[in-house]
């Protein structure tokens, strides 16, 4: 984080409270503050959890919850360290009941580790997970997602460094006293320089999950895991960039019969589009996407999280910009059954060039109550983003 002074300070003060205030009663623990992701046990009991970094340096983990009127800070533990140098970062949450919340990330000391915190009603903790790279310097051990059908079955998906340098995926399960390492197929490969990871997970049942990512080869491609109580295996599905790249990010399977993948894929003409697949307990297929960023070279749209409550109720949120130097601003899509639709949002980024108005998670408790939760920024300055869905508009907080 840099320090900043004379008039770019009046700059960066005048976006803090005009964008404070937009973002209503959301704190953010700095001028460069994100959130992750978001969970609730009932709607009027939310987490958001993420990261924050102050001007000596350092990353910090970061938990708010929401009480049904207003987000709090939590304290939480910091397994990192506190040092200008360590950074702590948390990128999911999963709250099977109230009193039982799991958040996963990383953290960096001697090497990138596995962050695995737990909440039990009353505090934070942290909990000892496994580290498939190790401890050296150079491992990698990276958690992006986190699904739990009950107090007793938990996944937590990211990636890894394997023997041979390969980034391959990584699959924890917790079966209520432990987490252990299970096997997860590498459809990258896991010779030098393969890389694959996994950015979601969702749960039906102990027996079936599916876990989300992408691979990259030629270039990236989609990848889709399904866990059948026993393995997991690896799905055929679209690739709707074919050789310019394809990758998911987030889903979110309601039913047995039922599960909804987002992210992006490129065109040969340069732009970035949303992409949304779906399940229908046979095969996977693509969805066409209102594309809000538009179709021209460096035209961009980005979904980032899908939260689904029933076959024919999801919401996929994201951001787009409409050119390279565009201000990325929020978008939100609704599946009502038969197409996904865009939805207005609220930008308290504001639409200026270098503005952010970024959601990167979303939780729906039920068809009228969902979460979003991201940043807002502009270029120097990130501030925390709550953004909710009331059954009839978004808006924030």
């Amino acid at each position: 984080m840099r320090l900043i002074r004379g008039s770019a300070l009046a700059a960066v003060s005048a976006f803090w409270l005009s964008a404070a205030a937009a973002t209503g009663t959301v704190p953010s623990p700095s001028d460069n503050s994100l959130l992750k992701g978001a969970a609730c046990a009932k709607p009027s009991n939310c987490w958001a959890v993420g990261s924050f970094q102050t001007t000596t340096g350092g990353g910090f983990n970061q938990a708010l919850r929401w009480n049904g009127k207003h987000w709090r800070q939590a304290k939480i533990p910091q397994p990192g360290g506190k040092l200008s140098t360590e950074n702590n970062a948390l990128d999911a949450i999963s709250c099977p009941a109230a009193s039982d919340c799991w958040a996963v990330g990383s953290y960096n000391k001697d090497g990138a580790k596995n962050e695995v915190l737990h909440w039990n009603g009353k505090r934070w903790s942290n909990v000892r997970v496994p580290q498939p790279a190790g401890h050296g310097s150079g491992a990698v051990n990276l958690l992006d997602g986190v699904a739990c059908t009950s107090r007793s079955d938990c996944w937590a998906v990211g990636v890894f460094t394997g023997r041979s340098a390969a980034f391959l995926n990584e699959t924890l399960h917790w079966n209520g006293a432990r987490w252990s390492q299970i096997s997860a197929p590498n459809p990258g490969g896991t010779g030098t320089d393969a890389f694959n990871i996994l950015e979601g997970v969702s749960c039906v049942s102990p027996s079936d999950c599916w876990a989300a990512g992408d691979i990259e080869t030629s270039a990236y491609f989609n990848v889709v895991l399904h866990w059948n109580g026993n393995r997991w295996a690896k799905t055929k599905v679209p690739q709707p960039g074919h050789n310019s790249g394809s990758n998911l990010t987030s889903i979110s399977c309601p039913s047995a019969s039922a599960c909804f993948a987002v992210g992006e894929f490129n065109t040969s003409g340069g732009a970035t589009l949303n992409e949304a697949l779906s399940w229908h307990g046979k095969k996977w297929v693509r969805y066409r996407t209102p594309q809000p960023g538009g179709s021209a070279s460096n035209h961009q749209s980005h979904l980032t999280s899908v939260s689904c409550t029933s076959n024919t109720r999801c919401w996929a949120l994201g951001y787009f910009a409409r050119g390279s130097s565009a201000a990325n601003l929020s978008e939100a899509l609704r599946f009502t059954g038969e197409k996904w639709r865009r939805v207005k949002t609220p930008q308290p980024g504001g639409r200026n060039t270098g503005n952010d108005t970024e959601p990167m998670g979303v939780y729906c408790a039920s068809a009228s109550a969902c979460r979003a939760v991201g940043m807002v920024g502009n270029g120097t300055t990130l501030l925390n983003l709550a953004l909710r869905w009331n059954g009839k508009d978004w808006a924030t907080n």
